[in-house]
């Protein structure tokens, strides 16, 4: 399988621990210290917070779920991927049917067994929309010895900063950053 497929199937399995209520499923394709930054909500970490949030609405909904990649950043054992998420909620109190959708960004990392595992879900709410261009930025000269200018996608600036982060954290977790190199 390619990183691509491989991700597509590790969306595929929350969306149907989502779809038939099934949060344990949806849980196990999470990584321990999961992010979720949703709009207008705080922001949680941890697998407890996932059931916290998802469990009232397995509860008060039946789901359907989808997401398209729009694109995929590969850095080894950690991908990031940004894309569109629809679906439906029909409530089962009134029958109303809603439709969810908007942008999210989704960071994984390989865990031990080499499973893709999801660390970050940042998403939000509101119509499909389509960047025209990408800006052009001037790489700092300390970076380079010179000034150069290249083009990064949104994306791709926001992914190099995730992983970037992603990283320090895990080494300062893990003891090998000193405290004083916040």
């Amino acid at each position: 399988m390619t990183v691509l497929e491989e991700i597509q199937a590790a969306i595929a399995e929350w969306n149907t621990g989502l779809d038939n209520g099934d949060i344990e499923r949806m849980v196990a394709s999470c990584h321990p210290d999961v992010m979720t930054v949703n709009e207008r909500q705080p922001v949680t970490t941890g697998m407890q917070a996932i059931r916290d949030k998802y469990n009232p609405r397995i509860a008060a909904a039946e789901i359907t779920s989808g997401y398209d990649i729009e694109d995929l950043q590969d850095y080894g054992d950690t991908v990031i991927v940004s894309g569109r998420f629809y679906g439906t909620m029909k409530m089962h109190d009134t029958g109303e049917v809603k439709t969810p959708e908007g942008r999210l960004v989704l960071g994984y990392k390989r865990d031990k067994t080499g499973a893709w595992k999801m660390f970050l879900d940042m998403d939000n709410n509101g119509p499909a929309y389509t960047v025209t261009a990408a800006p052009v930025l001037a790489r700092p000269s300390y970076i380079s010895g010179k000034t150069k200018e290249f083009e990064m996608t949104t994306l791709q600036i926001v992914t190099k900063e995730i992983v970037d982060l992603h990283d320090f954290f895990t080494e300062w977790f893990n003891g090998t950053v000193e405290r004083d190199q916040l």
